[in-house]
């Protein structure tokens, strides 16, 4: 439940970051002679061939995705009561699920609408793949989480 919320919230902070950014490009504030390294109302940082770089990098988004993941599965790990098997298996496939939604969260010529069928499709996958390792009362308990993950998610979305 936690999981797929928090590699949702983060894959949705990552492209409002890229999307935020795209802003003082060419066409925004910074990209109309202001602050383009003359020191009048630029970033502090932006000099001139320096410009201000805004995106997070390659350490601190590791590490943010190495959190949420152990946020995730320490959850999945005491909702579900896993065992170290399936701690295992639970824990690689979630990594591998955020590396993935990371990756597609760097991509800028897809649209928010292919980015979330494409995150969908990462879930989805992930979920079979962690199901298929649970007993029967996990299941049923893993179910709810989904189902969770899903009305959350369709709140976001009617919001919008």
């Amino acid at each position: 439940m936690k999981i797929v919320q928090s590699i949702l919230v983060v894959s949705v902070t990552l492209m409002t970051i890229s999307s935020a950014n795209a802003q003082y490009g060419n066409n925004g504030y910074y990209g109309n002679g202001i602050g383009n390294g003359n020191g009048a109302g630029g970033p502090i940082g932006a000099t001139a061939g320096n410009q201000y770089k805004y995106e997070k990098s390659k350490e601190t988004l590791d590490k943010e995705r190495a959190e949420n993941t152990n946020k995730s599965v320490e959850t999945l790990k005491n909702e579900l009561n896993l065992d170290e098997l399936q701690l295992v298996i639970v824990r690689k496939e979630v990594e591998e699920s955020n590396k993935k939604i990371y990756a597609l969260a760097k991509e800028k010529d897809k649209s928010q609408d292919e980015l979330a069928a494409e995150i969908n499709a990462i879930t989805e996958k992930m979920d079979t793949t962690i199901n298929t390792f649970l007993n029967n009362e996990q299941k049923v308990k893993y179910k709810v989480i989904i189902e969770s993950r899903k009305e959350r998610i369709n709140k976001i979305k009617n919001k919008k």
